[in-house]
C-alpha cells in the first residue's frame, strides 16, 4: 500500500519525537540532564548567547548602520531567539554525554559535579588546561632545541 506522502512515516515520526520532547517533565529528567545542569551549562548557554547577541549587534551597528531603536528591536528578537533555542541546545548537550555515559554514570557525574570537590574541579578545569597547554609548548621547544643541537657537526 502506498503512503498518501512519500515521506509521511519521516514526519510522523519527527512529530513523535518533538512532542516527546516538549512532554518531558523536569520530574523525569535523566541523569544526563542532571549532569548538564550540575556542570552549568545553563549560564555557559546565557554567557555565550549574550556574548554573541552583543557581538551581533555591533555588526549591524557598524556595518549596516541600524538605528538605537532598530538595534533594540534587534535585540529583542535576538533574546527571544536565543531563549528558544536554549531548551534544543541543553538536550543536545545531555545527548552528548548521554551518547557517551549510561544514565546511571551521569547521575553518579552529576552527584561529583555537585559535590564541593566537584566543583572545584569544574572551578579550576580551565586554569589546568592552560597550565598543560604552556608546559607542553616548553616541552616542544626543548625537544626542538635538542634536535637542533644534533645538526651541529661534532667537533
Amino acid at each position: 500500500m502506498r503512503s498518501l506522502h512519500p515521506n509521511l512515516h519521516r514526519i510522523v515520526f519527527a512529530l513523535c519525537v518533538v512532542v516527546a520532547a516538549g512532554l518531558q517533565s523536569p520530574a523525569f529528567a535523566s541523569g544526563a540532564d542532571d549532569l548538564v545542569a550540575a556542570l552549568n551549562y545553563p549560564a555557559y548557554y546565557d554567557s555565550v548567547a549574550s556574548f554573541a547577541i552583543d557581538a551581533s549587534l555591533e555588526r549591524l551597528k557598524t556595518d549596516a548602520g541600524l538605528s538605537d531603536a532598530q538595534l533594540a528591536t534587534a535585540r529583542a528578537t535576538l533574546e527571544s531567539d536565543a531563549a528558544a533555542h536554549k531548551k534544543a541546545f541543553l538536550a543536545s548537550v545531555a545527548a552528548a554525554y548521554g551518547a557517551k555515559f549510561s544514565d546511571a554514570e551521569c547521575t553518579q557525574l552529576a552527584a561529583f559535579y555537585g559535590s564541593p570537590l566537584g566543583k572545584k574541579v569544574s572551578g579550576s578545569q580551565q586554569d589546568m588546561q592552560d597550565q598543560v597547554a604552556r608546559l607542553t609548548r616548553e616541552f616542544g621547544m626543548q625537544i626542538g632545541a635538542s634536535a637542533a643541537a644534533l645538526r651541529q657537526p661534532a667537533h
